[in-house]
């Protein structure tokens, strides 16, 4: 925010994005305005976003560390995967943030090896149960790194996805 008022940003045309973790992030920037006060990682009156686009990333810790998605990466980033470790999952998990209330794209390779399309259909599917704006955007002959590279169909939506969420009120 004080960026903001130095560089004369409009902090109501917020869209958040990332990549692999960084579409974690991107998501859980989206909901984090859901965390319970106990919550280390609470904090009153976070920055509101209009959007978030994962590309690539995991929507569900807890799924990504009982089924190994991205290795031992999400376990790593809670500090393990023992149960006492549970309110550390649940906090910073897009999913247990769900419905956001805003809408949220996942751009995702059909052939992505390392997390798997299905656990985020998985995902998109409990969302849209809950009430959220969740689009699952499934490319064909595309893996995880590919989702990234302006100069493929990704690129092209990617764009298009940010042009319309920061259009929309």
């Amino acid at each position: 925010r004080a960026v903001a008022l130095r560089r004369n940003l409009d902090l109501s045309r917020v869209v958040t994005a990332g990549h692999s973790a960084g579409g974690h992030l991107a998501l859980w920037l989206a909901g984090r305005h859901r965390l319970p006060v106990h919550s280390p990682l609470y904090m009153q009156n976070p920055l509101a976003v209009r959007g978030a686009i994962s590309l690539a990333g995991i929507p569900d810790l807890a799924l990504a560390i009982k089924e190994g998605i991205c290795d031992t990466a999400a376990g790593e980033l809670i500090g393990g995967r023992q149960p006492q470790h549970a309110r550390r999952v649940a906090d910073a998990s897009p999913r247990a943030l769900t419905p956001f209330g805003v809408p949220h794209l996942h751009i995702h390779g059909e052939q992505d090896d390392i997390v798997p399309l299905g656990s985020v259909l998985r995902y998109a599917t409990y969302a849209l149960e809950v009430g959220d704006r969740a689009t699952l955007l499934a490319l064909p002959d595309t893996g995880h790194f590919e989702v990234v590279d302006a100069r493929t169909p990704a690129g092209e939506v990617f764009l298009r996805a940010v042009s319309g969420m920061l259009k929309t009120g």
